[in-house]
């Protein structure tokens, strides 16, 4: 897809106290996934409470995730307007999308990442795309070949703790990469006042 050629408006925001709340919420729910994991077939009360929890948890990972993302996406165009291959609304839209969601999301992250200068971080995120679609694809996988429909697995586990930890990875650089670029923006912006 060529790079949309636009005005856009609009004020670049750090994403700092977004991404860290995000990584936590992922950390947390790789956390309650090897709990539940370890804990499967006991009939342990953790287990229920654990699983109880994780639902609320893998969705709020998910929505935090969305927003840093969509949030990154929006300061990315402001960066490099008309560089970023995909509109603003495919941050968030383009994981709902069957077919596009295999590979733009990993598109949006590298585009993200460039827009903010330096190291490009592509093995990185690359790393963080694999591990994602085997995580993804070995939950279902699991969950069907497994005779009770389990998906909690060790296999799926070492997927799902290793798509975290590279997760945490990319939003950490990211969020680090856009909130440098945001303070050389607003040095700029303070010395341009001054002048």
């Amino acid at each position: 897809m060529e790079p949309r050629v636009a005005a856009y408006q609009g004020r670049l925001v750090a994403p700092g106290v977004l991404g860290l709340v995000t990584q936590l919420l992922v950390g947390l729910e790789a956390v309650a996934q090897t709990v539940l994991t370890a804990t499967t077939g006991t009939g342990s009360s953790i287990f229920k409470m654990v699983a109880e929890v994780d639902i609320w948890l893998f969705m709020a990972a998910g929505i935090a995730f969305l927003l840093w993302f969509s949030r990154c996406r929006h300061n990315a165009e402001l960066l490099a307007p008309g560089r970023i291959a995909y509109p603003d609304g495919m941050a968030m839209g383009a994981w709902f999308v069957p077919g596009l969601m295999w590979w733009a999301p990993r598109r949006i992250a590298l585009d993200i990442r460039r827009a903010a200068g330096g190291p490009g971080d592509t093995v990185l995120i690359n790393a963080w795309w694999i591990a994602w679609l085997a995580d993804s694809l070995g939950f279902v996988l699991y969950a069907l070949i497994d005779p009770d429909g389990n998906p909690n697995g060790p296999l799926v586990l070492v997927l799902d703790v290793v798509a975290a930890a590279l997760c945490v990875a990319v939003i950490s650089r990211i969020t680090a990469a856009q909130n440098a670029a945001a303070a050389r923006a607003a040095a700029g912006g303070s010395s341009r006042g001054n002048s």
